[in-house]
Order: structure tokens, then sequence, then C-alpha cells
């Protein structure tokens, strides 16, 4: 107990990011008990009607509650991202591990087809390839899930190349260990903190490029909740119903910034060199 007040107090901005992370997860899930309407239904007598007892954060344009959009779009809002950054691990993970422990001919061909993937805004190459695919929320979460696969895979890399030089690597090819053996049970398991950590900044990423994909309408298609898609539609309304706007993009905006900190707290406390609990 003394342990977890002292990390409290040593890492504020993470603990409070994971409490507030907690508390959105947990009102999503529960959307269909929590929310007083069916998000999708319609009212043509309360358009755009201000935020009241009722409504507690408004309607917008076609009557609909913007506060049971808001729980129901966090759903697609908080698995995209988790889809998308599930693509990358379980292709980029064993891309990493491989490259970094065998080097030569595959380690750099790998490298410099990540180099060029990543030279690219991640936004550009997925409009071009939503455009092309045609619009949608499976489309855009495969397209952004390929293109994490080298963020995920240098830094597997990059981890392989230090752990390869240990000793217990040396004494796993002493004692005849294949491969597969000395990378996947004695290598990963000491990449795992720094693959925590990216894939917790990646989320964050993941989820502010599908909400432009909704945002420009190659996302999430209506009538589905989404947060990037009602912040679309709000920007028509923003002079005189801005309520629909900025619950959208403040739902977003602290969501992500939840990730980015938590994954900064995490970066302090899995590594070792700057470990100060």
């Amino acid at each position: 107990m003394k342990t977890f007040f002292r990390t409290i107090k040593k890492y504020p901005l993470a603990v409070v990011s994971a409490i507030i992370l907690c508390i959105i997860i947990v009102l999503t899930v529960l959307a269909l008990v929590l929310a007083p309407y069916d998000p999708t239904a319609t009212d043509i007598l309360n358009t755009t009607k201000a935020p009241d007892s009722m409504h507690w954060l408004g309607t917008d344009m076609q009557g609909r509650d913007v506060f049971s959009r808001i729980l129901y779009g966090g759903r697609t809002a908080l698995l995209a991202p988790l889809a998308v950054v599930a693509i990358a691990l379980v292709i980029g993970i064993p891309l990493g591990l491989f490259a970094g422990y065998s080097g030569g001919k595959f380690d750099n061909i790998l490298m410099r087809i990540c180099d060029v993937i990543l030279a690219f805004p991640s936004m550009l190459i997925a409009l071009l390839t939503v455009a092309f695919l045609g619009r949608g929320l499976q489309n855009a979460i495969a397209v952004l899930g390929l293109f994490y696969i080298p963020m995920i895979a240098r830094m597997v890399r990059a981890q392989v190349i230090v752990q390869r030089e240990q000793n217990y690597v040396e004494a796993c090819h002493a004692m005849g260990y294949s491969t597969l053996r000395t990378v996947f049970i004695h290598i990963l398991p000491n990449c795992v903190s720094a693959v925590i950590v990216q894939a917790t900044l990646c989320l964050g990423y993941a989820m502010l490029d599908l909400a432009a994909l909704s945002y420009l309408g190659l996302g999430v298609q209506p009538p589905m909740s989404d947060w990037g898609y009602m912040l679309s539609e709000g920007k028509q309304v923003l002079t005189f119903a801005p309520w629909l706007p900025l619950s959208a993009g403040a739902a977003i905006m602290i969501t992500v910034a939840c990730f980015n900190f938590l994954g900064d707290g995490l970066d302090d406390y899995l590594d070792p060199r700057r470990k100060r609990v």
C-alpha cells in the first residue's frame, strides 16, 4: 500500500490519466444502461436544443441526444484504435524480433521498407488507400493497422539488438536452444515493457487518425455514433449550437491526452534507468 501511494505521488499525471480512462471505458461499456435515449432516434421538434435537464449535452441537427451519442460513440472510438494497435502488434512484433535477432539481408530489407512507409504521413496514406478501397470503419482500421506495423517493428528490433548481446542469450546458444525458443521465450519477455509503452502511445495516435478519417467521411458511416463524425456534423452548427462539436472534441482531446500521459508515465516507471519508485 505504501508503494502504491508513492507511485501516485511520483506519477500523478499517469495515475490520473489511468483513472479517467477507466471511467471512460466503464461509461462506454455501460452505454446501453446509462444512455437516456436511443442514439439514433431523431426528434425534429427538438433539433439543436441547448443543454438542459432532459438533454445534458443538448441535441444535434436531427434532434438526437448528444450525451447518448457520446456514450455509444465511445465504443467505436476506443475499440477501433485497439483493433489498429492489435494488428500492428501481431505482425510487427515477430518482424521486429527476427530482424533484430538475425540481422543480415532480412533486417536491411525490412528496415528500408519501414523507412519508405514512415516517410509518408499516416493520414496521407490512409486517405489514398481508403479512398481506393472504399469508405468504412473496417477499411480504415486495416489501413492504419498496416501503417503502424513499421513503428512497432522498429521499436522491437531496437530492443532485440540490445538484448541479443546479453549473457543469457549466449547461454541459450550454449544450451542448444532453437531460434524460436530463444526469441519468443527468452528475448521477448525482456521487451514487453517497451512494447506496452509504445502500444499505449499508438492508441492515442490511432484514435486521432480514425477520428480524422471519420471527420472527412471516410471512416464511420451514419447512423453509427462516433466522436470524429460528430465533430464533422458539429462544424455546420458551430455558431449557434457549439455543444455538439465541443462535446465530441473534448471527448477526443481528453482521451488522447490520457493515453499520452499514461504512456509517458509507463515509460518512466518501466524503464529501470529512469525508474523513481
